[in-house]
């Protein structure tokens, strides 16, 4: 994909939504983010193997406010929100993101649907709020492999 068909995919709200994506892609895509004016976080996942630790993770990363609740309802309302982070889109890049998928992958799905229903959220507003897990290459092949059988 190109630079500019990456700018042009990350400007539309409605296509929007959670991403598995190489590790070795993030960086263009981190970039792509970037010139098309998103707001860009990165969570780093590196070791995390409970959802506890995640929370924490995402809300340090973000900012959240010191009333974050640490469970999914919370975290869904503060990624619907973030005023405290305005921004005309948002690109959220999880680094790392095997170790939670292989450590807790029920809470990994979970997340990912957490972060859809976001996107979702915020393409009625017309912005675009992406997210993109990083998987190592291997482990991107062997979905693609589990895809194709």
């Amino acid at each position: 994909m190109s630079a500019s068909e990456m700018q042009t995919m990350l400007a539309d709200a409605r296509n929007a939504g959670a991403m598995l994506v190489s590790e070795d892609d993030l960086p263009d895509l981190h970039n792509a983010a970037q010139r098309h004016g998103l707001l860009c976080k990165q969570v780093d996942l590196a070791g995390c193997r409970s959802k506890l630790n995640l929370l924490d993770r995402i809300a340090h990363a973000l900012q959240f406010p010191k009333t974050f609740g640490r469970n999914w309802d919370a975290l869904a309302d503060c990624l619907g929100d973030l005023g405290w982070l305005p921004g005309k889109g948002y690109w959220i890049e999880f680094t790392h993101a095997a170790d939670l998928r292989k450590a807790a992958p029920e809470d990994f799905d979970t997340l990912m649907s957490v972060l859809d229903d976001a996107a979702a959220i915020w393409a009625t507003r017309k912005i675009a709020f992406w997210s993109a897990l990083a998987l190592p290459d291997a482990v991107m092949d062997a979905l693609d492999d589990d895809a194709v059988d």
